[in-house]
């Protein structure tokens, strides 16, 4: 006999696109991702809106299609989640990985993920060049992730010609059973008993997830910037 809880929560069928913008619910203009090292570079609801379409339309420009894994292999940044939202817009699944991996663990990364397109760093680009031989991933799916101006490899395009296709929107549905089923993101468990496994989140697992976190008992606060010194 299952025990259930006290208290039950609606969970909402829709996808993770449409749940987090079709009804905000604060100020869009403001401030939503801050740069921690120069405050003065932010992203607000409203422009994080337009780049994740934006980038929907670029991946979809350069061949992704539904299902298709995109690995996101680099450091910290205002643009990391831009890009999380950005390929599960295009219909693709996000997979992250951790900077420091070597060679050896990217290869099981891009093999245990299926990825088809990789997002690297410039300075982490030569391991990846290596995992992605082993893994018979083409170097041509690869784009260089330059958040800070970096020199693009020759041979490579950056990420942000993304930018270069127009807006595009996200593939809609409010559905439970397609919520459930339709696969957003691949994260991968700590390795206790050996290398990382992945495990597939749906757009479901992620509104539940924030859902219950977030909006059963709404904190008594808001976050903001502050600009005093």
């Amino acid at each position: 006999m299952p025990f259930l809880a006290q208290e039950s929560v609606p969970i909402p069928n829709k996808d993770i696109l449409s749940w987090m913008f079709d009804e905000p619910r604060f100020d869009q203009d403001k401030p939503v991702y801050i740069d921690a090292i120069d405050p003065s570079k932010s992203i607000s609801g409203n422009e994080a809106r337009k780049i994740i379409r934006q980038l929907a339309a670029g991946f979809h420009a350069i061949g992704i299609t539904p299902g298709d894994c995109v690995c996101l292999h680099g450091f910290n940044s205002i643009h990391y989640p831009m890009l999380f939202l950005g390929i599960i817009a295009a219909g693709g699944v996000f997979a992250g990985t951790n900077p420091a991996y070597t060679q050896y663990e990217l290869t099981h990364h891009f093999k245990t993920s299926y990825a088809r397109f990789v997002i690297a760093e410039p300075e982490l680009l030569p391991a990846v060049l290596a995992a992605a031989k082993e893994s018979d991933l083409a170097t041509s799916n690869i784009l260089i992730f330059d958040t800070q101006g970096e020199e693009i490899p020759s041979g490579y395009v950056s990420w942000k010609s993304l930018f270069n296709h127009g807006e595009r929107d996200w593939a809609r549905f409010d559905d439970e059973q397609t919520s459930r089923k339709t696969t957003a993101a691949r994260l991968y468990s700590s390795g206790t008993t050996g290398l990382p496994k992945a495990a597939a989140i749906s757009h479901y697992n992620l509104i539940a997830q924030h859902t219950m976190v977030h909006e059963v008992s709404p904190p008594p606060y808001e976050v903001s910037l502050s600009t005093d010194s």
